[in-house]
């Protein structure tokens, strides 16, 4: 059975974040054989809401694995994924996804984590804010220790909140984490990087305007002897698309695809050359 380790170990691009399912009219089987043409040999495909991104039409897809999990802004009023009532529903849910978790044998959980750029652009009263942080925090407390009791990584998401989302994992150091979407700087580089964590870096590497992320991960790997994936693996960074959002510089696509890891390992490789 392939597990996130296997593919870590695997000399081979892939997708570590992507949402194949994110429209219900994605031809995952063509969107993989574009993937594979590319140099791309799996893909992640992300859930936001417990296992939505399993579709019985796309069971068996060679290449393809999924997570399950909840994403942050199920308890963000206001947005799609946003659950009504959701504080009195999380034990349920954490219910729910221990068991989808027992029946669907993901590869991850998540995407969970903390997202404080919404409620803070939604402009949420202090009360709305913190009770929607503290249910985000309850949430994604549930699913670390979800995490360790199946042996799963998790994929986390950390929009304005890296800091509180480490303070959290910290009480958890048994947990397996990849922080995805990155991008900050070294030093927030460094401070994942030293709990042993993962970093997720997509095709925000290739916008000249990120150029904080740009300085940091060079820095960060000057000194590495990058040749293939692995030796990326080996330090720590994964590759990711979070398609069909953040569509990197120079695709000839119109809707980002795991395709696009080939750019962004392209990316990579010249900024360290």
């Amino acid at each position: 059975m392939t597990s996130f380790t296997s593919l870590l170990n695997g000399d081979y691009l892939f997708d570590s974040h992507c949402h194949l399912n994110y429209s219900q009219d994605a031809d995952i089987g063509q969107i993989m054989l574009d993937a594979k043409a590319a140099g791309v040999h799996a893909a992640i495909s992300v859930a936001v809401r417990g296992n939505d991104a399993i579709a019985d039409k796309d069971a068996g897809i060679e290449g393809v694995f999924y997570t399950c999990g909840y994403h942050p802004e199920l308890a963000i009023k206001g947005g799609s994924n946003y659950v009504t009532d959701i504080k009195t529903k999380l034990s349920e849910l954490l219910t729910e996804l221990d068991k989808i978790v027992t029946d669907y044998d993901p590869i991850m959980i998540g995407e969970c984590g903390l997202d404080f750029y919404w409620p803070r652009k939604q402009n949420f009263s202090k009360q709305e804010y913190d009770e929607c942080v503290g249910i985000q925090r309850e949430l994604f407390e549930g699913q670390i220790m979800l995490a360790i009791k199946h042996d799963l990584p998790l994929t986390v998401h950390s929009r304005d909140s890296l800091h509180e989302c480490l303070q959290l994992l910290d009480k958890h150091p048994k947990a397996k984490v990849v922080m995805h979407s990155f991008t900050g700087d070294y030093g927030q580089l460094l401070e994942i990087r030293e709990r042993g964590h993962l970093v997720g870096i997509n095709g925000i590497i290739t916008y000249s305007s990120a150029k904080d992320l740009r300085k940091g991960l060079t820095k960060y790997l000057k000194d590495s002897d990058i040749k293939t994936p692995k030796d990326l693996y080996s330090q720590g960074i994964v590759l990711e698309t979070d398609s069909p959002f953040l569509l990197p510089r120079g695709s000839v696509q119109k809707k980002n695809q795991p395709a696009n890891i080939q750019l962004i390992w392209n990316e990579i490789l010249f900024l360290i050359k």
